[in-house]
């Protein structure tokens, strides 16, 4: 998989590079829109993401060339948008069949989880992964936690991303679990689904603020968790019709 980057900052792309490692995703940034419209045609990006506030004037053409090349299924277009975007812009991108629009600047963990509920909408990347992961809404009743195995403090914090299998948590205190070695044990975790309260170990994966863990739950509770997932769009149509 390859992610075209457009923006200025050097170090624009940093927040993504975790997100797309286990995707096996290659990052290449530009600094300058008009040598990546240049390449576009031979680097092929399935997922472009361009800064409207760095070049407000490049990305209309930029995302219509690019869509000569792969339509809205094929290659994802995604704006990272800021004051300068006006709702006219708004209106425009629909009309250029852009992927998803993200508020910039705001959290780290707050981009890559809006990141990753637009690249969710298609197939091309939620097959990608062996099971799917699912972005809490605020209106899902879920949430994690967990004992820090050496001090046994209770850590809390939102939950990014999660499958039947894991799940990305990012704490409320991120210095309070800098010190987990990656590859730990955590012997106490829960997951609070609606009323009900799954207790099991997790092993962690990655630890780079955002924490990644791997559930070790009993079949039982791995079935619940499928099942409250399987059940999003529900939710949905119920929040949205009441």
């Amino acid at each position: 998989m390859i992610i075209l980057v457009v923006a200025r900052d050097p170090h624009f792309k940093e927040p993504l590079r975790d997100q797309f490692s286990s995707r096996g995703g290659n990052l290449i940034q530009y600094r300058n829109p008009v040598k990546a419209m240049d390449n576009l045609e031979e680097i092929q990006p399935d997922l472009i993401i361009f800064n409207t506030q760095d070049f407000p004037r490049h990305w209309k053409p930029f995302v219509r060339f690019y869509r000569t090349l792969k339509n809205k299924d094929q290659g994802i277009c995604v704006l990272f948008t800021g004051d300068l975007f006006t709702e006219d812009e708004a209106a425009k991108s629909q009309l250029l069949e852009v992927n998803g629009l993200v508020p910039y600047p705001q959290d780290e963990h707050f981009i890559r989880s809006s990141v990753e509920e637009i690249l969710q909408r298609y197939a091309l990347f939620s097959e990608e992964r062996r099971f799917r992961r699912y972005t809490p809404k605020e209106y899902d009743e879920i949430s994690f936690m967990f004992s820090h195995p050496d001090n046994y403090a209770i850590i809390a914090g939102t939950i990014i991303d999660i499958s039947i299998h894991s799940v990305r948590f990012y704490p409320d205190a991120p210095d309070k679990t800098n010190d987990i070695p990656e590859n730990s044990v955590i012997s106490d975790c829960s997951l609070q689904i609606d009323d009900e309260i799954l207790t099991f170990s997790s092993r962690l994966v990655r630890n780079n603020k955002i924490l990644t863990l791997d559930m070790e739950m009993s079949e039982n509770d791995r079935n619940k968790l499928s099942r409250y997932l399987a059940e999003a769009a529900e939710r949905a149509l119920s929040t949205h019709s009441s």
